[in-house]
């Protein structure tokens, strides 16, 4: 899906809106506020005041990430999210959670200071007494809290990836806030490897820019402080939206796999007439004679040179001495193919290859789940479901097999209304995958 920046230029206004929605977020709360600024024994005003910024907080960041996500992954079949009136309660459940590990954090670093004071305060009272003690606690706390955070670094960065993996499976699927935290930290904490070398030197760009933005706040005025605080968290709001998307499509990318919902797009109506068109103006040019016999490559040629009606598609094929080495031929245009407005094209030679060879696409299994949706997309499920199973049955160690099985068995469901058949194949796949969650909301949406 391309890097953050890549992202945040094509999705910038999705990302601006949720910078606004936060910025009024952070200048509302303060007005909402119901306890007293000054002394406040009551605990429900307490507790209001701190639930309700992290409702807002995390609605906004859920919206935006929903918004973000539907846009992006549309086009790649990816665009499932939940409703948005789901997201008020699950968000602010996870962000509960959320809150209650870091105090559980908080207090563990307490007691790591606790410990380490009784350690060496005692002596440096001795040595220094009253103030100068004090002093030089302080530039303990000065050096030692740094080498601590940079030390852990992958812990703090292994956290915010779970952070954010939950909160994206709260937008993608319809699990509860507990659920959701769990299956995102079992899955960060299983390729941990990805991070782990890498949270040292992030630790120390947001070590560099924490000290430059205290230094800086050190001399600007309250007014041009709160608004570079406003400034602030709206920048973290975008980055924290788009970084979440990438997360996603690193650590689950069987997420926002759409059930029933095609890609928006003019394929099935409008492709086959452009072709046409395209074709009849440049076929005399082109094409050779008509009963001229082709060999595979100069089909492969013809092919890839210009768009053609599906029928003068087939009529080339039918002109090859051998067909298995003509489709062989262009098997690396399959996929482009199928991504571009050619999908008709597509779906006719995929359709003589599986006739051909039911196994033909199961050399090449990374082009097979994309390939799968693009002729789902073009109005052939069935072709998509043939693509798909001796990928199903044959890579169980593939990084997509998950998705592809999912998909898979929601085509046999709703293409081929066999949801029966459906049932029985989530049912082995249960067996395959017995903690995997996305196999128990499928058999949900089964009719029946």
């Amino acid at each position: 899906m391309g890097s953050i920046v890549d992202l945040a230029r094509r999705q910038w206004q999705v990302l601006l809106l949720g910078a606004i929605a936060i910025a009024v977020v952070q200048w509302l709360v303060p007005h909402l506020a119901v306890s007293s600024p000054i002394i406040e024994l009551r605990i429900w005003p307490r507790l209001i005041d701190f639930l309700l910024p992290l409702t807002l907080n995390s609605f906004v960041f859920a919206v935006s990430y929903s918004a973000l996500a539907r846009r992006e992954g549309s086009a790649y079949g990816l665009g499932h999210v939940e409703p948005w009136s789901t997201l008020p309660l699950r968000g602010l459940l996870l962000a509960v959670i959320w809150a209650a590990l870091g105090l559980a954090v908080l207090l563990i670093a307490m007691l790591f200071a606790y410990i380490t004071f009784k350690a060496f305060g005692p002596s440096a009272l001795a040595s220094a007494g009253g103030l100068g003690a004090l002093l030089r606690l302080g530039m303990y706390a000065v050096f030692v809290v740094p080498l601590v955070l940079l030390l852990f670094a992958p812990l703090w960065v292994g956290l915010a990836l779970r952070y954010n993996l939950s909160f994206v499976r709260i937008v993608r699927t319809d699990e509860g806030a507990w659920t959701a935290f769990r299956v995102a930290w079992q899955r960060v904490s299983s390729e941990s490897w990805r991070y782990f070398s890498h949270a040292y030197v992030l630790m120390l760009l947001v070590a560099a820019f924490a000290a430059a933005t205290l230094w800086l706040f050190r001399y600007m005025p309250a007014l041009v402080t709160a608004g570079l605080t406003i400034l602030l968290s709206m920048v973290a709001l975008m980055l924290s939206v788009a970084t979440a998307f990438i997360i996603e499509r690193v650590y689950d990318t069987s997420l926002g796999l759409e059930l029933g919902a095609e890609p928006a797009s003019t394929f099935a109506a409008g492709v086959p007439a452009a072709a046409r068109s395209a074709s009849q103006g440049n076929q005399s040019s082109t094409a050779p004679a008509a009963q001229e016999p082709l060999v595979a490559s100069e089909f492969a040629r013809l092919i890839g040179a210009q768009s053609r009606d599906p029928r003068e598609v087939r009529t080339l094929l039918g002109r090859c001495q051998d067909k298995a080495a003509a489709l062989e031929a262009v098997r690396p245009q399959f996929l482009s193919l199928a991504q571009s407005p050619r999908i008709a094209e597509a779906i006719v030679l995929a359709e003589a290859a599986l006739t051909s060879d039911p196994r033909f696409f199961a050399t090449d299994p990374d082009i097979t789940m994309p390939l799968a949706k693009r002729l789902a997309a073009g109005g052939r499920g069935d072709l998509a479901v043939r693509v798909l199973q001796p990928f199903v049955r044959e890579q169980q160690k593939h990084k997509l097999h998950l998705t592809g099985a999912l998909y898979a068995a929601h085509l046999v469901a709703q293409t081929l209304n066999k949801p029966d058949a459906a049932r029985q194949f989530l049912g082995n796949l249960k067996k395959l995958y017995p903690d995997e969650p996305l196999i128990d909301q499928q058999l949900k949406r089964l009719p029946g």
